[in-house]
């Protein structure tokens, strides 16, 4: 059965679990009936024993003649003395022996000529003595009425199997021909164009949320395509820019044959460390993105990161730089929160006019560390575009204003690997405030 279709086996189990419960029900039916049945012939012949005992007992002579009568009838009627000997019986059972059954009782299932009948018992004192009344009725009829409820419940059954039957097998084709419109379509759809999307069937079942959720699918990947093309095409353009200038450079020099004068080499050596650090972000980004549980956790101190980063920046710049630092402790790699951290700074610094504020606090179980500035802030309906890859705000595009655009982007990747959240608010200092959260230690 594992290799048939999911057709043939629900029809083939709907068909068997009817055909037990057809079995199961026969049996019942056959065995209440019969005992029914049975019940109310041994009622009968009880209640026919027991007037004929009552009239013995009133006259012998008027329930001999009244047994006499009992001719061409299912019951076979005996009067019995107190030595066993016959004194009248039915037309029916002339000649037959007495039947042997305990005064007052009912015996079912008698076998008579061949036949099965029940038999009941009375005692009755008359004129003549101590007298038996025996009273046999054939079960024939009921012997009949039960062959006649197999005889339908078997010519019934097999035709509702085969209902049963036709109608599983259309109900659940008919459910699966959704599932083979969703496979037809898959097919169709190639990595080129992930833009199609597989039907949607219209009963709220199991195949619906199939669909849903392969739709859903397959709108992830074609974002997720779509964002490996525009990451391929911008780092394909912030590449090409200083390997044409220094192809340039180099040409210029090659050809005029006088070497590369000091302002050609700054320029040059300008060119390749943005090439490098360019490189470098983008291998970074590669390697979150192909490794994305694969973090060394261990406990950091992002007070001490937070010190550390704000020391390199007030050697390297002349601006203000403070920090306000409570300890918080996260699980987490020290290399990438570092690179967030520092990130952060440095973005900082390149828009601030003459201060920098970084901190770290702690609300309930995150660690917040704010990193802020006195420049011009970013706009409010463009802090989340700046997350993205390669994006720089118009106003500050220029070649000479620092990185491609990945600083951002390389700390939301960090922070969503630690199960953080970033964001970018307005700072009291007039510049903007970019706030992440991690789980502290303790919490994690």
């Amino acid at each position: 059965m594992r290799r048939w279709g999911v057709q043939a086996r629900s029809t083939l189990v709907a068909v068997l679990v009817l055909a037990a419960a057809l079995v199961l029900l026969s049996l019942g039916v056959y065995v209440v009936l019969d005992r029914t049945l049975a019940a109310d012939v041994q009622s009968s012949t009880m209640e026919r024993a027991e007037q004929t005992a009552a009239l013995a007992g009133d006259d012998l002579d008027a329930a001999s003649a009244a047994v006499r009568q009992e001719t061409g009838t299912d019951t076979l009627f005996q009067v019995v003395d107190s030595a066993g000997q016959m004194l009248v019986s039915s037309p029916d059972a002339d000649g037959r022996a007495p039947l042997l059954v305990p005064a007052g009782q009912v015996a079912s299932r008698v076998s008579i000529d061949g036949q099965p009948y029940v038999v009941a018992s009375v005692p009755v004192e008359s004129r003549s003595g101590r007298l038996t009344i025996l009273a046999a009725q054939s079960l024939e009829p009921v012997e009949r009425t039960l062959r006649t409820v197999l005889i339908a419940l078997g010519a019934i059954g097999p035709l509702l199997l085969i209902a049963v039957g036709v109608a599983t097998w259309l109900a659940v084709g008919n459910s699966l021909s959704s599932v083979r419109s969703i496979r037809t379509r898959v097919e169709d759809i190639s990595v080129a164009d992930l833009s199609e999307r597989v039907p949607v069937p219209p009963a709220k079942d199991e195949i619906r949320r199939l669909a849903l959720t392969m739709n859903h699918m397959l709108a992830d990947l074609d974002h997720a395509m779509s964002s490996q093309r525009q990451f391929v095409a911008d780092a394909s353009h912030e590449l090409r820019s200083p390997v044409a200038a220094l192809q340039t450079t180099l040409e210029v020099a090659q050809r005029t044959g006088a070497g590369l004068s000091p302002a050609d080499l700054d320029s040059v050596t300008d060119d390749v460390h943005r090439l490098g650090q360019l490189v470098s972000d983008l291998l970074l980004l590669a390697r979150m993105a192909d490794t994305p549980g694969g973090l060394r956790e261990v406990d950091v101190d992002l007070d001490d990161v937070v010190r550390a980063q704000a020391a390199r920046l007030r050697d390297a710049s002349d601006l203000q730089v403070q920090v306000r630092a409570d300890p918080a402790r996260v699980l987490g790699d020290p290399g990438q929160l570092t690179r967030a951290v520092a990130n952060l700074a440095e973005n900082a610094a390149r828009f601030a006019r003459q201060q920098v504020l970084l901190t770290v606090t702690t609300a309930g179980d995150r660690a917040v560390v704010r990193v802020e500035d006195d420049g011009p802030g970013i706009p409010e309906d463009r802090r989340q575009e700046v997350f993205d890859r390669f994006v720089r705000l118009d106003e500050h595009r220029a070649r000479d204003d620092g990185g491609a655009g990945l600083g951002l982007a390389i700390v939301r990747e960090i922070v969503q690997r630690h199960g953080g959240e970033v964001e970018l608010h307005d700072s009291d200092l007039g510049g903007a405030q970019v706030v992440m959260r991690f789980p502290l230690a303790s919490s994690v």
